[in-house]
């Protein structure tokens, strides 16, 4: 509501609406808040179906994780985590193709981050940062502004909350009625499960709690505090599950690891599936049900499987 009244009276300026023709008008925009032209070159890679939104959404949130105080070491390392999981992690939802080197040297950076300061692990992202500036560069720009025949005349007397809002709404509702949103953690649908939590982070971004009639809060989104997380986790319940003789805890994995079952990463915000208690095995949720019986020995448990190398 507060957004609704702060800009009751105003409505777009032209000058927000010129074209992306650069990566400098990317930087500006985002060091700027001047969401209205990346709201629009985010809806054309949306809608091509050439193009590929996860390089731009990465980059517009970790240049939020760059530009944050330094918080707690725990929960920076949380955020790092879900987003790598999310995006530059071999066979995450959202892989922004990576070469495996920049993919090993974050991993590295992950398993030893109590020899960096806070500030410093914040700029674990950089070389993915670079990649994805590149892949926007190279391809993205200059095919937005061949194929871009948007014209939004007819929309400067909407308010620049509205505008975003309208302008995303029809994908951010159709990919959220289509997916399986009572787990977001799940391999099925998880390209889509990610591109919800990764728009409802923009979106909040630009000081939008709803889209259409779908209430953000109750979507997970990169970068949240520890309370709203809290939040989230009193809203599914947690006991603790006994499938094959497995002790299955909800379980929030900070360094990659691979499902004992289909051998994907256990991705995503908040708890990212179950851990047994006895064997120490990982899976996705939907995973467990097909899990072998539980040895309950762990010293003759192999060790975790490495997403290095995902076959």
């Amino acid at each position: 509501e507060s957004s609704d009244i702060d800009d009751e009276n105003s409505h777009i300026p032209a000058s927000n609406v010129q074209s992306i023709s650069s990566f400098d008008d990317i930087q500006q925009s985002i060091s700027s808040s001047n969401w209205i032209p990346l709201t629009i070159f985010l809806n054309f890679l949306l809608n091509d179906t050439n193009s590929d939104p996860c390089h731009l959404l990465f980059y517009i949130i970790t240049e939020e994780l760059r530009m944050k105080k330094s918080e707690n070491r725990s929960e920076l390392i949380r955020w790092i985590f879900e987003i790598h999981s999310t995006f530059t992690m071999n066979a995450s939802p959202f892989y922004i193709g990576l070469p495996q080197s920049q993919t090993d040297a974050i991993n590295r950076r992950l398993d030893a981050h109590q020899s960096e300061t806070p500030e410093e692990i914040k700029n674990i992202f950089n070389d993915a940062k670079d990649h994805a500036k590149s892949m926007i560069i190279d391809r993205q720009i200059e095919d937005f502004n061949h194929k871009r025949t948007v014209n939004i005349t007819n929309d400067l007397n909407l308010k620049p909350h509205h505008f975003i809002e309208e302008t995303l709404r029809s994908i951010f509702e159709y990919h959220y009625k289509s997916s399986y949103v009572d787990d977001w953690n799940s391999i099925k649908n998880a390209r889509s499960l990610a591109l919800i939590c990764a728009l409802a982070t923009y979106l909040k971004r630009c000081d939008i709690k709803k889209c259409g009639n779908i209430l953000l809060e109750k979507i997970p989104k990169f970068l949240d505090k520890e309370q709203k997380r809290l939040l989230a986790k009193l809203q599914r319940t947690t006991p603790i599950k006994k499938i094959k003789d497995h002790q299955l805890n909800e379980h929030q994995f900070l360094s990659e690891i691979l499902c004992q079952v289909c051998l994907k990463p256990l991705w995503g915000i908040n708890c990212q599936g179950y851990l047994c208690g006895y064997c120490q095995q990982a899976f996705h949720r939907e995973c467990a049900f097909s899990s072998e019986k539980c040895s309950k020995d762990r010293a003759k448990l192999r060790k975790f499987a490495s997403n290095r190398n995902p076959s």
